[in-house]
């Protein structure tokens, strides 16, 4: 369980979407949360994919040979 206070701008929009829509207020935060957490993870992943490139620990392919290694050259 979470206890999670807003301003009072943020939850009045809250409080107005969720009458809105018949979806609750927690509906609407872990769908914000689960969005918003898969967003932060892809930035953490792009991060590390980058500091492996700089210091040339990553594995990289050219185009053609990606197409290649699944099926599609042409």
């Amino acid at each position: 369980m979470l206890a999670l206070q807003l301003p009072a701008d943020i939850e009045k929009r809250l409080d107005d979407l969720a009458r809105q829509t018949g979806r609750s207020k927690s509906d609407y935060i872990q769908d914000i949360l689960i969005e918003h957490l898969e967003d932060l993870q892809d930035l953490q992943i792009a991060e590390e994919r980058l500091r492996e490139l700089k210091s040339g620990t990553a594995r990289t392919l050219s185009l053609s040979d990606l197409m290649k290694s699944h099926g599609l050259e042409n």
